[in-house]
């Protein structure tokens, strides 16, 4: 803690973000592990944020293999403080814009958490191995294809009061909002 508070005054950082690494958002495993991992990761979070809250703000991890297991540690935490979770791309392979998922977005929304999308690789990413594409375009690409998602969805359409910050710049959807737009206008299976 001293060590990073001092790379902090250095660095002129009045404030840090304090949240676990994607591999510890457990949405691969049983439900009831995955509710208690992400709990136990949050408790530790909150021990750590709470040494110096000055300094720290926290962000979560929630269950996402189950929306309403996902608002409910969500309630829980903001309640404790936190700022908002942070959420993989998808949930072992199925899109954060599944159904499934409506009460945690409903959830996010009304307590006006942060939701930061982070991937943990892409999930076809046969084409990547080789020269580290698996994060230099799999992880922007995994980003950019979970917003699309939320978009074409309606996840964003339905709760548009979300906060969410998507981490490797947005993947691609930055560059291709006309993409978007033409999709929308020219196809009908895009809306």
């Amino acid at each position: 803690l001293g060590e990073r508070l001092a790379d902090m005054d250095a660095m002129g950082l009045d404030m840090q973000l304090i949240m676990c690494p994607p591999n510890q958002c457990y949405n691969t495993v049983p439900l009831d592990v995955s509710v208690k991992a992400a709990q136990l990761v949050n408790e530790g979070i909150a021990a750590y944020v709470a040494k110096t809250p000055d300094r720290f703000v926290a962000l979560g991890s929630v269950p996402m293999q189950d929306g309403k297991e996902a608002a409910a540690e969500l309630e829980r935490i903001m309640r404790q403080g936190f700022k908002g979770v942070q959420i993989l791309t998808n949930t072992a392979g199925k899109e954060i814009s599944d159904p499934s998922a409506e009460p945690f977005w409903a959830k996010a929304e009304e307590l006006g958490a942060i939701v930061l999308l982070h991937p943990n690789g892409f999930t076809q990413a046969d084409r990547f191995s080789r020269f580290y594409f698996t994060n230099v375009i799999g992880n922007p690409l995994e980003t950019t294809v979970a917003l699309h998602y939320l978009i074409f969805d309606g996840v964003l359409e339905r709760y548009p009061d979300l906060k969410i910050v998507s981490v490797h710049g947005g993947g691609y959807l930055g560059a291709y909002s006309g993409r978007i737009d033409h999709a929308w206008g020219a196809r009908s299976d895009a809306r």
